[in-house]
């Protein structure tokens, strides 16, 4: 007879393969072949397991020993809170605790961006958690499995693509340890996106001034974008500035400095 675990593991299988088929079927290809890890679950507390790496220099717990669903809420309970905060970088799932509750306290326009660098942790966190909410997967984006230069591309396109305006961390504190040197990529990538983005969007809103100023605030979404991209495509790639305003009007629709330009098509 399967037990819960195994029967939980089937069922996120299931949904994961409906919802994300593209990381299903690389969690598929790396399912017998990735380094596993030497994890252990313990049990803390409050009674909820806690996931542990027995790394040689001593055990790296990946959530609290005393309650790891409250140390969850109030890790993600910040960043779901400011009205300045657009999107959301999650370092590590382990069994999922923090992960469930941004689900639960996310606004629905946060989008959230999953990086998780252990294939086996992942498979961990199928066995744990429970997914069950098909819209979760339109507004975030996995990256499962990934080093080097491919995790740096695949991050930089994902925070281009994804998050405008101010960003919000939230990351396992045993799992930023045992990947140090890809967690400082990842906070080194944010910082150099952000501050690119940060400067694109201050040129974009000047030219919005100015075209406006010239056609009218009646000037349709669609005819300014492609205005706006055109005067840009000798100095960077075509698809990137097309991101990054598209990123720009989604911000400034999300601070509520809509105006009629914005909804023309």
């Amino acid at each position: 007879m399967m037990d819960k675990r195994s029967n939980r593991y089937e069922q996120n299988c299931q949904f994961l393969n409906r919802h994300n088929g593209a990381l299903y079927v690389r969690y598929q290809a790396h399912k017998t072949i990735f380094p596993r890890l030497p994890l252990k679950r313990v049990p803390s507390k409050s009674g909820l397991d806690s996931l542990v790496i027995a790394d040689t220099n001593g055990d790296i717990p990946l959530h609290s020993l005393y309650d790891p669903r409250r140390e969850a809420v109030q890790k993600t309970k910040e960043a779901c809170a400011g009205d300045n905060i657009f999107g959301i970088v999650v370092f590590g799932l382990g069994l999922g605790y923090h992960f469930e509750e941004l689900v639960k306290c996310k606004r629905p326009e946060q989008s959230l961006i999953v990086i998780e660098p252990s294939w086996h942790i992942f498979e961990e966190f199928l066995h744990a958690t429970v997914l069950d909410d098909p819209a979760l997967f339109r507004t975030t984006t996995f990256i499962v499995g990934q080093t080097g230069e491919r995790f740096s591309l695949s991050f930089h396109a994902a925070v281009y693509r994804t998050l405008p305006g101010r960003s919000a961390v939230v990351a396992l504190d045993g799992e930023s340890r045992y990947f140090a040197e890809l967690f400082a990529v990842m906070q080194e990538g944010m910082t150099a996106v952000q501050q690119k983005k940060a400067a694109a969007f201050d040129r974009f809103r000047q030219e919005t001034d100015r075209l406006q100023e010239r056609f009218g605030a009646e000037l349709p979404l669609r005819t300014l974008c492609e205005r706006i991209i055109a005067a840009h495509t000798g100095t960077e790639p075509y698809r990137m500035t097309e991101l990054i305003l598209l990123d720009y009007y989604r911000m400034m629709q999300l601070q509520k400095r809509t105006v009629s330009v914005y909804d023309g098509e």
